[in-house]
């Protein structure tokens, strides 16, 4: 017995999007609704493709304190999902943890998993035919560091035929609802953490995921799937954002189709100038760089942080006096036009210039000059692994004390700390360079 459904997970609902303030109020707005905007799609996509189930795999609130305004339209879109007869299956992540005193839900259709340990559920189709089971586990608080999967059943249909009395169809298809991290990530806290391996002992068909954000399909035998969130929310989110529609066929064979749901995306990007000899040249290149944007955020809202490399010559002329801050508002009375009209647009949040060829070190290393012994205890430094590391600890020592920097840091390596060096000593020597001496 075939059947449909659609995996979604970390929706944050109501997210603050902090560091609004420049934008114009009109794109601001549009902005905090995006989170809104995207769950609707995702209920419009549900309904539209004629699923059996959705499956929602945690933070589906941005707080553990939701507001009112989230649970008024997630409550709005899963009365949707009623009237068009789809099960509703969901799981409480880190963001927003399940309080057993505060029950959200009393909807038949919607299920929402515990928190003491996983439970299994029967997953309908349209016809009423038992076609699936359901495990889950919600997070009863914002940290959760136990392996939850290890806890979950190898035959979780037994479990719900020691509870419902239901005879047991002969090949029973296994999904797994679970909001955790797999085989670690250094973008994300090491929530419920397991192994891909681990799963698969499992016996599950399909493992629905949750919380990392970004897009992964870890296995096809079984599926092992993030679909990463739902609407991206800050520079660091690239890419499209949305939902997987999952066909299960008679043999349980299953094809996976993504649909991007986002109503607005975030691009962090470099733009080569090094053809440009002069800054009416650039400003042209950009301005055809921004339509390429365009092109590749299908017709949704984009948001931009760019860095620009150019020759010596130009990169100079950037970056004397106002000139970024001139190309910053070039760029957005450009976009002003369609921002009136409530068309798409694609919005500058930072244009940089990459320094990192305004000095020509190998011209300094050999000078008999200040600059010349920056460089080569520089050079030095990039030798000494035991050295270098002393002076990054002593320079960033002050971010070991925040918890998530210092996770992140941990997780650097050596070939990525070199890099931080190479460039810190291309902006002093280009800093230095900028007096004109070459004695």
């Amino acid at each position: 017995m075939g059947f449909r459904f659609v995996h979604a997970a970390d929706l944050h609902l109501d997210s603050p999007f902090k560091g609004l303030a420049e934008l114009p109020n009109e794109l601001r707005e549009q902005v905090l609704q995006s989170t809104f905007t995207a769950w609707d799609k995702l209920v419009d996509l549900t309904i539209r493709c004629g699923a059996d189930a959705l499956l929602l795999g945690g933070d589906l609130f941005d707080g553990a304190h939701r507001t009112l305004r989230a649970e008024w339209r997630l409550r709005r879109g899963l009365d949707r999902l009623d009237e068009a007869h789809v099960q509703v299956f969901i799981i409480h992540g880190n963001h927003d943890p399940m309080k057993q005193s505060e029950p959200w839900s009393e909807a038949e259709h919607v299920h929402v998993f515990g928190t003491h340990e996983p439970l299994s559920l029967p997953l309908f189709n349209q016809h009423g035919e038992w076609v699936a089971v359901v495990t889950g586990m919600s997070y009863g608080e914002a940290a959760v560091y136990e392996n939850l999967a290890s806890l979950y059943p190898r035959e979780p249909e037994r479990r719900v035929h020691q509870q419902t009395g239901r005879s047991v169809p002969d090949s029973m298809y296994r999904i797994g609802l679970l909001h955790g991290t797999v085989d670690s990530s250094k973008d994300h806290d090491p929530y419920a953490p397991c192994t891909k391996e681990e799963l698969v002992q499992k016996g599950y068909d399909y493992w629905a995921l949750g919380h990392i954000h970004v897009r992964q399909l870890l296995s096809t035998d079984p599926y092992i799937v993030y679909p990463g969130n739902l609407q991206s929310r800050h520079i660091k989110e690239t890419g499209a954002k949305g939902a997987y529609v999952v066909d299960v066929h008679d043999d349980h064979s299953t094809e996976l189709a993504f649909h991007a749901l986002d109503c607005m995306r975030w691009f962090e990007m470099e733009l080569n100038l090094h053809e440009a000899s002069s800054l009416q040249q650039a400003g042209d290149m950009l301005l055809r760089a921004v339509e390429d944007i365009r092109e590749a955020s299908e017709g949704r809202s984009a948001f931009v942080r760019m860095t620009l490399c150019a020759s010596p010559a130009v990169q100079h002329d950037l970056l004397q006096g106002d000139l970024q801050q001139e190309l910053l508002e070039l760029w957005k009375e450009s976009e002003w036009p369609r921002l009136e009209s409530e068309e798409s647009i694609v919005w500058p949040l930072q244009i940089m210039v990459n320094r990192e060829e305004t000095s020509d070190l190998e011209r300094w290393r050999e000078a008999d000059h200040f600059i010349g012994d920056v460089v080569r205890l520089g050079d030095a430094l990039l030798q000494d692994k035991e050295e270098l590391a002393a002076l990054l600890e002593e320079v960033l020592g002050s971010f070991y004390s925040q918890r998530r920097l210092r996770q992140w840091l941990q997780h650097q390596s050596e070939a990525e700390q070199e890099k931080w060096m190479r460039h810190a000593l291309q902006l002093v020597v280009g800093r230095l360079d900028q007096g004109g001496e070459k004695g």
